[in-house]
């Protein structure tokens, strides 16, 4: 019996499995980057609604104004005891790696804002106001329905 020589792989061959490869690689790379874009809102989400958390309890403890917390949380932040230095850097920045707006008004309390997506704000200030307005309301309301 003859051995048969197994064929070498021809070169359309090999031009076909790698434009296979490139396709594959192409269609990931373009799914990564929505997971990135999703990652870095989702931190910017967590890291306002933490840092506006953390500026609330001392505001409440009496550590200082509102208006003086918005204008250097990070030496307050320090100050309290409650994060280690090397976070509070990760904290007072969002998803982009630029640091937050951080600003007080007695109508709307701390407004914590991208400055590259004034979109992406914390579900703070003037959104937390109006739930516990509208909470107020229905309480009222209520209590009118009873006496």
């Amino acid at each position: 019996m003859k051995k048969r020589r197994k064929q070498p792989l021809t070169l359309i061959e090999v031009m076909i499995v790698i434009s296979i490869i490139g396709l594959v690689i192409g269609v990931l790379s373009y799914n990564m980057r929505g997971s990135t874009e999703k990652g870095k809102k989702f931190k910017t989400e967590q890291a306002a609604a933490k840092l506006e958390d953390l500026l609330y309890v001392l505001l409440a403890e009496g550590v200082a104004k509102g208006t003086d917390l918005a204008k250097n949380p990070r030496k307050y932040l320090s100050k309290s005891g409650y994060m280690k230095e090397k976070d509070i850097d990760k904290l007072l920045e969002c998803g982009d790696g630029v640091r937050f707006n951080v600003e007080y008004t007695d109508k709307d309390g701390f407004i914590i804002s991208n400055p590259l997506d004034d979109e992406v704000q914390s579900q703070s200030g003037s959104h937390r106001n109006s739930k516990l307005a509208e909470a107020d309301t229905l309480t009222l309301d209520q209590d009118e329905e009873k006496g």
